[in-house]
């Protein structure tokens, strides 16, 4: 190589990338700045389900009671756990939608300085650190869930410290106990448990006392954290002093019959909520798997550490999308339907959060060993990070949130979504709570064509609500109400009964769809609700999308003959009350 290619090199290594990459990573931010609560988030399971969570447990946290009255008629707190512990503190001590950005902003710098610490650490090269942990927190993970995905890096970082015994090891336990308490047991934390409980395992018969003590230590203290921050929700699961049945024990497990094509879909881009979009990492690990020892004359036994790093991820990734999709393959669902209790209901498959790590850290290795072999090479050495950087993103960009709010952003008049504020309606249901005048726990609602959750956003006390562990008493009971409705549709009776996550008023007409605009035009035709046990529950009010033509007959009666709403409001609310004959 040249002097000047040597002194360029030197140049370019000695840059501050991971500065450099900080300033990428900010734009992910900016929108909460920018755009405020009229920022685009994803909605599902995000704004309906625990965002609520963390409201609510945090307006409790110190009431020495059990009991959460506006969620479900009265619900127990373990019916509103939230994924990640931590975020509770911060929904206390913030209004929501702060809290949310918060909590968000804490998760990408998680990721992008757990990630860029773990890369360099194993492969030496910051710009290498840099460009995978830029793309790393790019990827649509859902703020809600911690740092279940994002944080993982974080945690390997601190395992593969303790391993090789490097220094103090405070700062590293450090680390395992912030992943416990910003990550869910249930949807992650049980696989990082029983690969902590493997490598102890085996390392302790192999006799390595260092490597043993300090592996042996982090799986003691992130299993010691997760049973503190999930014992309520650990009883619950296990029916360890409940004095209800779950809902759950009706669920029915669904089965994934086009198993190949599932494996397809989860191994080339991740599973739901943990999309990886890694194709191109696919396509560059075969090349390298596949080359490299063709290029070093050499069997791929004997092609150096990397490589087999490579290769070691490669097939951990393949084992653990093939488990993830065994276990909702029609043969296992029937063996669990048979063994029942929480085996049914667990979702194991979630290993394949894991997935994001796996493929990410063999972009890194992939990029060191093309790097290595192509020193001489200068415009190819860089050249290739670039173009892996730039496929990378053409895949993860147009996935991700950044690309609706820069888009809400700089077309602010023609680029219409969805945002926090249109979801929960704060100013809609202030008129609504104004015109009813009553205090809110003295009646409950119920919302038609409208998710419940922003009802209960704004305070009012509900019978409908979406929750993974409730009593079956419960879902039968509200079962009634909806009980005509369940038979003019299929999907929706099954969506109902085999599964009753969502305490919803599925219908015939609209079927589980709960985000009708305000301008849709159209009305329920012929809703068939049982008032009289709706009633019976403490329903007063009915919250609905659309007005209801044969609202008398099944006795709803209009309060007011216009709807509530804004100018810009998405909803258009028609309040009903609830009047049975």
């Amino acid at each position: 190589m040249t002097r000047k290619g040597n002194r360029l090199i030197d140049f370019l290594n000695k840059l501050p990338w991971m500065w450099m990459g900080l300033l990428v990573v900010m734009v992910l931010i900016l929108p909460y700045f920018v755009l405020g609560s009229g920022c685009y988030v994803q909605m599902n399971d995000q704004l309906d389900g625990e965002v609520l969570n963390y409201i609510y447990r945090a307006k409790y946290l110190f009431s020495g009671s059990d009991i959460i009255p506006e969620f479900m008629n009265g619900m127990q707190k373990s019916a509103m756990t939230p994924p990640a512990p931590i975020g509770v503190l911060l929904y206390k001590f913030l209004p929501p939608f702060a809290a949310f950005a918060a909590m968000h902003i804490f998760v990408i710098l998680a990721g992008y300085f757990g990630m860029f610490l773990l890369v360099k650490y194993m492969t030496g090269s910051s710009l290498t650190a840099m460009i995978v942990s830029g793309i790393f927190v790019y990827l649509p993970f859902y703020p809600v869930y911690g740092l279940s995905i994002l944080g993982q890096p974080l945690l390997l970082w601190a395992l593969l410290n303790l391993y090789e015994n490097k220094g103090r090891g405070l700062k590293y336990y450090g680390c395992i106990i912030l992943y416990g308490v910003s990550s869910s047991l249930a949807l992650v934390g049980f696989a990082w448990i029983a690969l902590l409980m493997a490598a102890w395992l085996i390392l302790s018969l192999k006799k390595r006392s260092l490597k043993t003590g300090g592996i042996g230590i982090a799986f003691l203290v992130l299993t010691g954290t997760y049973l503190l921050c999930n014992a309520g929700l650990l009883r619950e699961m296990l029916g360890i002093g409940t004095s209800f049945v779950s809902h759950r024990e009706e669920m029915i497990v669904a089965a994934m019959p086009d198993w190949l094509a599932y494996f397809g879909e989860i191994f080339l881009e991740g599973g739901s909520y943990g999309k990886s979009y890694n194709g191109v990492i696919v396509a560059l690990a075969v090349l390298v798997l596949l080359g490299y020892p063709v290029v070093k004359k050499s069997n791929p036994f004997k092609c150096g550490g990397t490589y087999q790093a490579i290769a070691g991820l490669f097939a951990g990734a393949f084992v653990i999308s093939a488990g993830a999709v065994l276990w909702r393959t029609p043969w296992v669902a029937e063996l669990r339907m048979e063994i029942g209790g929480v085996v049914k209901y667990f979702q194991a498959d979630r290993i394949y959060w894991l997935l994001p790590l796996c493929w990410y850290l063999i972009l890194a290795l992939c990029m060191k060993l093309l790097m290595e072999e192509t020193g001489r090479l200068l415009v190819f050495r860089y050249g290739a990070a670039f173009l892996a950087a730039v496929l990378l993103c053409m895949a993860v960009y147009p996935n991700s949130t950044i690309y609706h709010n820069l888009r809400l952003m700089i077309f602010p008049d023609t680029y219409k979504l969805m945002n926090w504020d249109d979801y929960y309606a704060e100013d809609v249901f202030a008129q609504i709570e104004e015109f009813i005048g009553k205090d809110k726990a003295s009646y409950r609602t119920v919302s038609l064509g409208i998710t419940p959750a922003a009802a209960l956003y704004n305070g009012f006390y509900c019978l409908d609500g979406y929750s993974n562990l409730y009593p079956l008493e419960y879902k039968h009971e509200f079962r009634e109400i909806i009980a005509r409705e369940l038979e003019k549709s299929e999907g929706v009776r099954v969506y109902f009964d085999a599964w009753g996550n969502r305490c919803y008023l599925f219908n015939g007409e609209t079927g589980n769809y709960m985000m009708i605009a305000g301008n849709n035009g159209g009305s329920y035709q012929n809703i068939e609700l049982n008032t009289e046990k709706m009633y019976e529950m403490g329903a007063r009010y009915l919250f609905a999308a659309m007005p209801i033509e044969n609202a008398e007959e099944t006795g709803l009666t209009l309060a007011r003959m216009e709807p509530f709403e804004t100018l810009d409001s998405y909803y258009r609310i028609w309040l009903y009350e609830v009047t049975p004959r």
